[in-house]
């Protein structure tokens, strides 16, 4: 109770403030610098997930990932966090959305 306690009190904490400096961020007119600290972002949360509340990541077929070209990856969703533990395990990369999620109401 105490460790999770602590962790969400953390990930609450720098959360605000990572969205506070996201805030200030988000007029410039490249995403690299907001990108960038998304992923800074992710890299701590997951860092405390392991380190203050004691939570494992596993990520199997890593091995299965082209070094070049796209992919596909899928996540099982076995909890709301693998958009967290996704961005500092894969290099970025553009994403495309599908056609039908901009027409469909």
């Amino acid at each position: 109770m105490i460790r999770s306690l602590a962790f969400n009190l953390f990930f609450y904490g720098f959360t605000l403030l990572t969205a506070v400096v996201g805030i200030i961020l988000v007029p410039i007119p490249t995403p690299v610098l907001l990108r960038g600290l998304l992923r800074y972002w992710a890299r701590v949360v997951v860092w405390a997930m392991r380190w203050i509340a004691g939570m494992k990541v596993e990520i199997r077929g890593r091995a299965n990932i082209p070094a070049r070209g796209p992919a596909l990856l899928a996540g099982k969703h076995h909890s709301e966090c693998d958009g967290i533990f996704s961005p500092p395990r894969f290099p970025p990369s553009p994403s495309s959305p599908c056609r039908s999620c901009s027409t469909t109401p």
